[in-house]
């Protein structure tokens, strides 16, 4: 039987990858046209998708600011969720005013890291309501505690 051939030397390692002529615009080589459409498109696409997306996240911000704005100014002036019920522990210490909203009492809207987006351009406080209204509040309390 034959003999057997010694092994050749292991060859040499391969350079790095910088000396080989890298694939792409380095090499001349350009994309399709049809890849950069695609491209474009998913990008256009994307970027609607994002639009849409901060269209709504500010809808449902708003919807919230408003509910929480008709709260707020609905709200017993003695006492609600936001700023406690300790007003009711003395219910003859006289008429109580109702003070405007302020930022803090805003739970909910400040919770959200964008939702004080659209309350940048606001004054720090709200009015109170008007005249009207807290003598409408008034009637309907005397009427609940009769």
């Amino acid at each position: 039987m034959g003999k057997k051939q010694p092994k050749s030397p292991a060859k040499p390692a391969k350079p790095h990858s910088a000396t080989k002529p890298s694939k792409g615009k380095a090499s001349g080589k350009k994309r399709p046209a049809s890849a950069a459409i695609l491209r474009d498109d998913a990008i256009n696409e994307a970027e609607q998708k994002r639009s849409r997306l901060q269209e709504n996240l500010w809808a449902l911000e708003k919807q919230i600011y408003d509910i929480e704005t008709r709260y707020l100014t609905d709200a017993n002036p003695r006492g609600n969720a936001v700023r406690g019920y300790e007003g009711f522990l003395n219910p003859r210490e006289g008429r109580m005013r109702r003070s405007a909203i302020k930022r803090d009492d805003r739970l909910f809207s400040n919770s959200s890291a964008t939702g004080c987006r659209h309350l940048a351009d606001a004054p720090a406080t709200e009015p109170a309501p008007d005249q009207d209204q807290t003598e409408e509040m008034v009637e309907n309390l005397q009427e609940v505690q009769i």
